[in-house]
């Protein structure tokens, strides 16, 4: 609704982002020129889980905290139609800086121009939650539009805050049923067999 109403307005920018997250000093001068620099593309940055809220957090130094990687790129795996995190879980050493095309920016910030929003449409309110970044973003890659990771946008993400932390009830049943049905849309046709078979087993 923001962004319909932000086209009709004629913003040529947006941002989507989560209520669950901080951003870097530099997060809007490094956004809106990535936007500039990469007109008609999807931008995702690097995305660090915010201290406190890392999925292993035992295992990391007190030093590490707050420079734990949640995303810095994403990959598709269409075999079990999963949207994957490139270096999900590692400390950031500067492994991941250099800025490229990308498979999957994560809806907990993406941004695009005007021209993306014409050309992909509004996104897919049937998912609720989770997928709907997937959707939008394969839409897009099927009309052209590259997706780009650009490492100098950076924020901090309390994961699953929403839903009550990962692995939730509410985590689990909406991953379960927008998987299936990203997968019955854009997969090839041996994974949307098996996604069809795991969902009635429960899987």
């Amino acid at each position: 609704m923001g962004i319909t109403a932000a086209q009709k307005a004629g913003y040529d920018g947006f941002i989507v982002i989560n209520s669950d997250v901080m951003v870097s000093p530099a997060f809007v001068a490094e956004t809106s020129n990535a936007l500039k620099t990469h007109p008609n593309s999807i931008i995702g940055g690097k995305v660090y889980y915010a201290p406190g809220f890392e999925y292993h957090a035992a295992k990391y130094k007190k030093e590490d905290l707050g420079k734990v990687l949640w995303y810095a790129g994403g990959v598709v795996d269409w075999d079990n139609c999963l949207t994957n995190h490139r270096g999900v879980d590692e400390v950031d050493r500067g492994q991941f800086d250099a800025p490229g095309e990308t498979q999957f920016v994560t809806g907990c910030l993406i941004a695009y121009d005007a021209a993306v929003a014409e050309t992909v449409g509004p996104w897919n309110e049937d998912y609720f939650l989770y997928y709907e970044d997937a959707d939008f973003c394969e839409r897009a890659k099927r009309k052209g539009i590259i997706l780009r990771y650009e490492p100098g946008i950076i924020i901090w993400h309390k994961n699953a805050a929403s839903t009550g932390g990962s692995g939730s009830s509410v985590h689990q049943v909406h991953q379960r049923r927008n998987r299936l049905r990203f997968g019955l849309l854009f997969a090839p046709f041996r994974t949307k067999i098996h996604l069809i078979l795991n969902y009635l087993r429960g899987s």
